[in-house]
């Protein structure tokens, strides 16, 4: 297994979305490519990138009229914007990846949507 930071992680999907333009991976290898590119920006704490990935894969996603990832990337979108203070998008993205969630039953994402909009309720209270 490797042993790469964050940083590196970032630089290993860049090349790898480079290469998906190419037509070089599959449709799902793309999906996956910039999910893990926010995901990763997000581990980094820059917010706005992750936030501009998310909204490129799920651009892609729609475009291709699927549902794979979409209710995580939704999720990653609320987190992103909790961290950010943005409350309302949050509470927006967050509830839209529970409906997501909730039609293609997918009840490993359901414990960590809850857990981010108790965490945004939290917020908005404490205001």
């Amino acid at each position: 297994m490797l042993n790469v930071t964050y940083e590196e992680a970032i630089d290993y999907l860049s090349q790898a979305e480079d290469l998906s333009k190419n037509g070089c991976v599959t449709y799902n290898m793309k999906i996956i490519i910039y999910y893990h590119q926010a995901l990763m920006f997000a581990e980094t704490n820059n917010y706005n990138d992750s936030i501009f990935k998310s909204k490129q894969a799920i651009q892609f996603i729609v475009d291709h009229q699927s549902l794979q990832l979409l209710d995580d990337l939704q999720l990653l979108l609320g987190d992103s914007y909790k961290e950010i203070g943005k409350l309302n998008l949050a509470l927006e993205h967050t509830q839209t990846a529970l409906t997501i969630a909730k039609l293609k039953n997918n009840v490993a994402l359901l414990p960590y949507i809850e857990r981010t909009l108790l965490q945004i309720e939290e917020q908005m209270t404490s205001k």
